[in-house]
């Protein structure tokens, strides 16, 4: 007489994991009411399979067997597979960005800079500041609580180098990548000068500036939007900016060559008494204008552009961050319900299998 039984559920009798035809010693004998399974001998009359294990009801040798036989484990292995792909791609990702080089940044509360080797590291919890004293130089990064850039980057100036500044010698805009910067020069006494990029972040504004009081020179740093197509040399706004800044007439410039630096690739115009500097990112281009001994112009540009162009804001990531966590405490339960719920499954596998062996005794 046939008998009926309750389906197995997947990935049952993990307690049973070594049994099988590779280890059949650690398997009951033929001689026992539980045999290992062979359909090709076997008329089976009833069969369940689990992921692990196939239990079947057959008659063999004029007696009814309970028969129990290992399966290829196809579901198990897929189940590892899927965990196995995921490590495998973030692993590859971080393997790929350990391989790429690294910029050296200071952090502060709200944003990040990059860090100047060989300045003199000034920087507090709310600003990034680095100073040159053989340069008579400073480059500033700081987050001012006024949301107008103008009076934002004129507040700064006066908190943190003293300068009681009248309007600006030079006013203009530029659109970045990440948004319009204004673009500003001082000139606050006979010595001193003030360099100056600002835009808005929220209700605040980041204020970037070069500042420099070398008696023997005059250094001037801004970005100019190029006009038309966008071209690969700075030369139109050299020529731009040394006609509004400089004392002399650009008409002197002698000599143009190529100057390799790590915030780009630079055109260098040497003329007499000034030098001018100019690279172009983007649609923009980057000039800096020394007048008298401005041998250092090259140093003090890379420096500032390289300020300009590697700032951000330190985004605030709290909510994915909290996204992040519940998902992953979700999934550690679930996890953790799943060994619990297999657990009672793999004892209702081996209640069955223990019944059937006290049927057929």
């Amino acid at each position: 007489m046939m008998r009926s039984f309750l389906p197995l559920v997947s990935l049952k009798l993990a307690r049973h994991s070594t049994c099988g035809e590779e280890n059949g010693r650690n398997c009951p004998s033929d001689s026992k009411k539980i045999t290992p399974f062979d359909g090709s001998r076997h008329s089976i009359h009833t069969s369940f399979v689990g992921a692990t294990y196939q239990v079947a009801r057959v008659l063999g040798r004029s007696r009814w067997i309970t028969a129990l036989k290992r399966t290829n484990g196809t579901v198990l292995r897929q189940y590892r597979t899927s965990l196995l792909i995921p490590i495998l791609i973030f692993a590859s990702v971080i393997l790929a960005q350990g391989d790429q080089d690294t910029v050296p940044y200071i952090q502060s509360s709200a944003f990040n800079a990059p860090l100047l080797e060989g300045w003199n590291n000034q920087s507090g919890d709310d600003f990034a500041q680095f100073h040159s004293a053989e340069d008579h130089a400073t480059i500033r990064t700081a987050l001012v609580e006024i949301d107008e850039p103008v009076a934002a980057a004129a507040s700064d100036l006066r908190r943190a180098f003293g300068f009681d500044l009248e309007e600006p010698i030079y006013q203009d805009k530029v659109n970045l990548a990440d948004g319009t910067w204004n673009v500003l020069l001082y000139e606050p006494d006979a010595v001193a000068s003030a360099s100056v990029m600002a835009r808005r972040a929220g209700s605040q504004t980041v204020v970037i500036s070069f500042v420099e009081s070398d008696p023997e020179a005059r250094i001037l740093m801004l970005a100019i939007a190029q006009t038309g197509d966008t071209r690969e040399d700075a030369a139109t706004e050299i020529d731009l900016a040394l006609s509004l800044l400089a004392s002399n007439n650009a008409a002197d410039l002698v000599e143009t060559t190529a100057l390799s630096l790590p915030s780009g690739e630079w055109t260098r115009v040497v003329g007499d008494g000034f030098l001018a500097m100019g690279m172009v990112f983007g649609n923009d281009s980057y000039i800096a204008v020394g007048e008298g001994e401005a041998e250092s112009l090259p140093k003090l540009a890379d420096a500032y552009n390289r300020s300009v162009l590697g700032f951000f804001v330190t985004p605030d990531n709290s909510g994915y961050l909290a996204l992040a966590l519940t998902a992953s405490f979700a999934i550690l339960a679930l996890l953790i319900l799943s060994y619990f719920w297999r657990s009672r499954n793999i004892q209702k596998d081996l209640q069955l299998i223990e019944s059937l062996n006290q049927t057929d005794s």
